[in-house]
């Protein structure tokens, strides 16, 4: 009797610890799983981006009086909302549970000190917060990240192709948008628009002229959202100034830009871009050759039709 009591009394020790270490390592799951950030930095502080790859290939990122630039690539501008959205998502990832703590596997995760895909260091002026490695990819939008200092390995809910080694898909493509009322006039090779009355329109009409309107809408609309594709070069005198489009805009502010469109000197073979120099600014960028096609189309020819008369107008109907 006195050994079944004994017996029993530790399967009952052996249950009670067992409950207590279940219990305890559910809790210290669920706040591993649920609480501690990834990053463990304010995010806020973070005005210097390094992208590193596995050929050395670095990308800079400097914020400097609030903006975001490309210090290593003509100081451009930078596509500020989608650094900043990049910034938002890695700064709301939480620490998953770990698939590997080795040295070993960091090398075959792609995430260790000397072998990665990106290394990604935050910092503030030449302090490091934090150095992000990410590697290989366990399954679709995720991919193998370990964090400098730390032997841990996650797999963590993002894309390493976000963290682009190109210049060019940091650089901001809609620097030269505009609202199209903050135009008050365009001057075209052959004709120039004026803003009266709250709408741009051609001088110079004569009696029986009339404006169209819907190309002149175009052709303001194509100025407005005129998006650039890269930048390549500084300014640059071209070399074939006849077949360079030439226009002006100048806005509310009186600030004038000036646009000079043409076609690189020494094309690719089947190249699809254009080349675009702004008066105000210090670059040449490269622009889809179809868009400097569209706008060379906009002539006085095709802005302007005859306006018909009350006795042409009489005319028809009674032919009719």
């Amino acid at each position: 009797m006195r050994r079944s009591t004994i017996i029993l009394l530790l399967l009952l020790a052996i249950q009670t610890g067992l409950v207590v270490v279940l219990r305890h390592e559910d809790q210290g799951l669920a706040r591993f799983k649920g609480e501690k950030s990834l990053l463990n930095l304010d995010i806020t502080k973070v005005n210097h981006l390094v992208f590193e790859g596995p050929d050395k290939k670095t990308i800079l990122l400097d914020k400097t009086s609030g903006h975001w630039k490309l210090p290593d690539y003509f100081s451009a501008r930078a596509n500020e909302q989608k650094i900043e959205q990049l910034l938002k998502t890695l700064d709301a990832l939480k620490r998953p549970w770990p698939v590997a703590e080795s040295n070993s596997v960091a090398k075959r995760f792609k995430v260790a000190n000397e072998a990665y895909e990106r290394r990604v260091k935050f910092m503030t002026g030449d302090k490091v917060l934090a150095a992000l490695y990410l590697g290989s990819s366990p399954g679709f939008r995720k991919v193998h990240a370990r964090l400098e200092g730390e032997e841990t390995i996650y797999d963590i809910p993002f894309s390493t192709y976000k963290v682009s080694l190109k210049a060019k898909d940091w650089i901001d493509t809609r620097q030269l948008q505009i609202k199209p009322d903050q135009i008050s006039s365009i001057d075209l090779p052959d004709c120039r628009l004026e803003r009266q009355q709250g709408k741009l329109q051609l001088t110079g009409l004569s009696p029986t002229e009339q404006m169209q309107e819907k190309k002149v809408d175009e052709l303001v609309q194509s100025l407005a959202t005129l998006p650039i594709l890269d930048i390549v070069d500084r300014p640059q005198k071209t070399s074939q100034p006849g077949k360079t489009l030439n226009l002006t805009l100048t806005l509310k502010d009186g600030k004038v830009r000036k646009y000079q469109l043409f076609d690189p000197e020494k094309p690719a073979k089947n190249t699809s871009t254009a080349l675009l120099q702004v008066s105000n600014l210090p670059y040449t960028f490269s622009i889809s050759k179809t868009l400097k096609q569209q706008l060379q189309s906009f002539t006085r020819s095709q802005l302007v039709k005859n306006r018909t008369t009350p006795d042409q107008k009489n005319s028809g109907q009674q032919k009719k």
